[in-house]
């Protein structure tokens, strides 16, 4: 029988606990063999070999049995798994081998479980019934991503299988038939679903963009908008606003851009540095009268980005104030 099968009771078996196996009944001997286990020959017709009986096909039972794994306790399993009798011919007739049968077999038996008229979620090989917060819980989601998510399994109305499963590659799936839908769910906002549906980029991806697209235009739109202000608040003001819509990470990439030679520029430069936190390996940039006059303005640049919209404004002009300026900010 091979080496890697225990005999116990009339039963050899390899023993594994395995989502998918062949099962061979002859007589009262049966055999139960994991795809890890299989090989590259044909178990039956190497038993045939032995066996002479003009029937002899009729005398096994041959099956693949394939039960994923029970996440949840369903008060009855919608799953009736049965041997594709096209590959059970394949396999009987010789041509293919334990494991292509293993492997085929599965494969229909997934495609036949996904024309079920029931919502059923299996992700690798892991049946989570029809609870859809545990399916999406076991990826541990984004934000967008979980959003994401639930608008497409409210969508669906037969079950969802997948292999080598994880958010973007479900959203790829159903992106076609339900992107539109989950941008919007997650923006609220139809120019901006209809805007970021059509690019070319992974679903994850494109989920973020728009959050950060939806929080740009909210910001934007509560934000005053000036058409000619000093240089030293026309930078204040674009750090600011990059900091608020696009986040920190990006606000320092800004900053790193700056060419000017400008003292009071860089000392706001650094005074941004030091509210967030980040001047570590770019204090040789800044002079040392750069640096002392941004600890007197951080206190500035601290209040500008965390700032309300309706205080935005009279934050900027005290930052302007704090650099020596008397001129007035006005809002376009």
């Amino acid at each position: 029988m091979g080496t890697n099968l225990k005999y116990k009771d009339n039963i050899y078996s390899c023993q594994h606990d395995s989502v998918t196996s062949l099962k061979i009944r002859f007589h009262n001997i049966t055999l139960f063999m994991c795809k890890s286990c299989s090989s590259d020959n044909n178990m039956f017709c190497m038993f045939v070999k032995h066996i002479l009986s003009p029937k002899i096909k009729k005398e096994f039972d041959i099956n693949i049995v394939y039960h994923p794994e029970c996440t949840m306790r369903c008060k009855q399993c919608k799953i009736d798994a049965h041997t594709p009798n096209d590959v059970l011919q394949e396999y009987l007739n010789g041509n293919i081998t334990d494991r292509q049968f293993i492997t085929k077999s599965a494969d229909k038996i997934k495609e036949e479980i996904q024309n079920l008229d029931q919502k059923i979620f299996i992700a690798d090989d892991k049946c989570y019934g029809s609870d859809a917060n545990a399916f999406i819980d076991s990826f541990n989601p984004t934000n967008e991503e979980r959003i994401g998510l639930e608008t497409v399994l409210k969508k669906l109305k037969k079950p969802l299988v997948v292999e080598n499963a994880t958010p973007n590659k479900i959203l790829s799936i159903y992106w076609n038939r339900f992107g539109k839908d989950v941008l919007f769910a997650l923006t609220t906002d139809r120019g901006i679903s209809e805007e970021m549906y059509n690019r070319k980029e992974q679903p994850s991806k494109i989920l973020k963009m728009a959050v950060i697209k939806c929080k740009q235009k909210g910001v934007f739109a509560s934000l005053p908008v000036y058409a000619s202000i000093p240089p030293v608040a026309e930078f204040a003001d674009r750090i600011a606003k990059i900091y608020k819509t696009k986040g920190r990470d990006e606000a320092l990439k800004e900053i790193e851009k700056l060419k000017t030679e400008d003292t009071k520029i860089k000392s706001v430069a650094y005074a941004f540095l030091l509210t967030f936190g980040q001047t570590k390996g770019r204090e040789w940039k800044y002079s040392k009268i750069e640096k002392e006059f941004a600890q007197f303005l951080k206190e500035g640049t601290k209040k500008l980005v965390e700032s309300k919209p309706e205080e935005y404004h009279n934050a900027l002009q005290l930052l302007l104030k704090d650099t020596g300026s008397t001129e007035i900010i006005r809002k376009n």
